[in-house]
């Protein structure tokens, strides 16, 4: 068989999950695919369900079952050496994939000759499923042409997307090993090396609350590996001379990740291993901050509670980052840039605005400017009237166009264009 998708599941700690995941990518619409199921010396019962499923279905399923533990990035680098097909897909083993995804994200790269094919998920919340945007519109299209936008992109991870097989060989961008959070040191170079980079608007990748997968689960012992990942893009990406107008933002999304990686580490561990949690983001600051803070982008990427702590080199836990308050100050530095967007907009017909998503971030916005609501469902829209919807996350952009779609309603993506700047209409839509 000519194999055309290969379907990369690595599996640690998943047997709960794994028949579920496995049944998925067998019952593919597209018929030549494979699926390599690494087991990544995982100490449950998957090797059993493993053996089952290669035992019923052996022209589909190929298994590996390693002696050493190798995290995540090491298992899919086994996957891809061993793999036929033209294009890969990954698959995490508590995770499932909707039966199209093979046949459709392969039909939209046959078309589109992309070298990488993103599409949308659905992400678990406590009762149900929100569709998130998995890649922003704006880095779509010719990659020389959307260098900046890839860069300042946050990391996507390795789901969720299909990717020629012959991109990380050929350029030798596998995932580094014995390291957790390993796609953020690979996944955005394989952005930057494509050629085509293509979406399709459907979500295809279903993404599971795992409290007990490698990414979920609160450690016993502190492991410093997410910022070793971000000091390896750092440097990969300073060796990469595509990027090298763009140093300021390179810096930036690194800082940015650090920052994240920083308060999720917090948030999980329960206020343990704090002096190493704050090593840990000191050491990383120093290795990707350069001399950045007197420029203009910096504005756009922290909140001056933000700012404060990486000038101070530290992250602490309790400085709670993130309040309502901040996000207001957050806000007013934006103020002219935000005006000129309202003017803009009622000059375009658009004279009742709402921000879209009851969050931190809307709360603290709306006590900035005042004459817009703040909304979150259809109902809500048509009590007041509204004729266009400001998204400040541009992963809020997919499920306020679904739950808009039987209205002709106005949609901007506001982070996409202070990240990016430029002509306002690329980033207003309309729901359909």
């Amino acid at each position: 068989m000519n194999v055309k998708v290969s379907i990369i599941i690595p599996v640690y700690n998943v047997e709960n999950y794994l028949r579920r995941c496995l049944d998925s990518c067998i019952n593919q619409t597209l018929m030549e695919i494979e699926i390599i199921v690494v087991n990544d010396a995982s100490p449950d019962n998957s090797d059993f369900i493993m053996k089952e499923y290669e035992k019923n279905y052996p022209e589909k399923i190929k298994c590996i079952y390693l002696k050493e533990n190798l995290c995540q990035g090491g298992a899919r680098n086994i996957g891809i050496q061993i793999a036929k097909g033209q294009y890969l897909i990954f698959v995490d083993g508590d995770d499932w994939i909707e039966k199209e995804m093979c046949e459709s994200l392969y039909d939209e790269a046959k078309q589109s000759h992309a070298d990488i094919v993103y599409c949308n998920i659905f992400r678990q919340r406590e009762n149900d499923y929100l569709i998130a945007n998995r890649f922003s519109r704006e880095a779509v299209g010719e990659v020389d042409e959307k260098v900046k936008e890839l860069l300042i992109q946050q990391c996507v991870g390795p789901c969720a997307h299909m990717i020629k097989r012959k991109l990380i060989i050929d350029n030798n961008l596998f995932f580094p090993e014995h390291l957790v959070g390993e796609d953020t040191a690979i996944t955005k170079l394989w952005d930057l090396h494509a050629r085509q980079i293509s979406k399709i608007s459907g979500a295809y990748y279903v993404y599971c609350l795992n409290k007990e997968s490698t990414g979920q689960a609160e450690r016993k012992v502190y492991r410093n590996d997410e910022f070793e990942c971000i000091k390896i893009l750092y440097d990969n990406l300073k060796q990469y001379s595509k990027v090298d107008l763009y140093r300021t933002e390179q810096s930036l999304i690194c800082l940015r990740y650090a920052l994240d990686v920083a308060k999720n580490k917090c948030n999980k561990s329960e206020k343990n291993f704090k002096i190493e949690i704050e090593q840990g983001f000191r050491d990383c600051v120093k290795h990707v901050c350069g001399d950045i803070t007197e420029r203009a982008l910096w504005k756009y990427w922290f909140t001056p509670k933000e700012q404060e702590c990486l000038l101070a080199g530290m992250y602490r836990q309790e400085d709670q980052i993130g309040t309502v308050e901040d996000y207001r100050q957050y806000y007013n530095l934006l103020e002219d840039e935000i005006r000129k967007l309202i003017e803009w907009l009622k000059l375009r017909g658009n004279v009742k605005l709402a921000i879209w998503s009851k969050t931190n971030y809307a709360v603290g916005m709306y006590n900035a400017f005042g004459e817009m609501a703040v909304i979150d469902n259809v109902e809500e829209v048509e009590e007041k009237g509204v004729e266009c919807v400001i998204c400040l996350r541009s992963l809020h952009i997919e499920n306020a166009k679904k739950q808009l779609s039987k209205r002709k309603i106005d949609i901007f993506n506001l982070q996409g264009y202070l990240w990016n700047g430029g002509d306002m209409s690329k980033f207003l839509y309309v729901a359909k």
